[in-house]
C-alpha cells in the first residue's frame, strides 16, 4: 500500500509508549472492487530473523474503516521493534 497516511506514530507516555495509526478503508478506484484493507501491528526482538515477527494480541487482523487504532506498550523490560503490516484481501 503506497499511502503515506498509513504511517505509525510512536509517542512516549510516562513509562509506556503509544503506537497509533489510522486504519484506512480500501480505495474505490480500479482494482479495489470487493477488497478490504487489513492491518496487523507486529513486534520482534530480533531483526536478523525475518520469521520472528509476530502480531500483538488483538492487533493481527484489523479491517480498515478509517478508524484510529492505538496500542500502549511498556518501555520497561526487553527492547522491541514494531512494524505495521498492511494488505488487501
Amino acid at each position: 500500500v503506497s499511502d503515506s497516511a498509513n504511517l505509525i506514530t510512536i509517542t512516549p507516555s510516562g513509562s509506556n509508549i503509544v503506537l497509533a495509526f489510522v486504519a484506512k478503508q480500501a480505495g474505490t478506484g480500479a482494482g479495489y472492487a470487493g477488497l478490504a484493507r487489513h492491518y496487523a501491528l507486529e513486534t520482534t526482538v530480533d531483526l536478523t530473523n525475518a520469521s520472528s515477527w509476530a502480531a500483538l494480541t488483538n492487533y493481527s487482523n484489523i479491517t480498515g474503516a478509517n478508524q484510529t487504532v492505538s496500542s500502549t506498550q511498556s518501555k520497561s523490560g526487553t527492547k522491541a521493534f514494531y512494524r505495521l503490516k498492511v494488505w488487501l484481501e
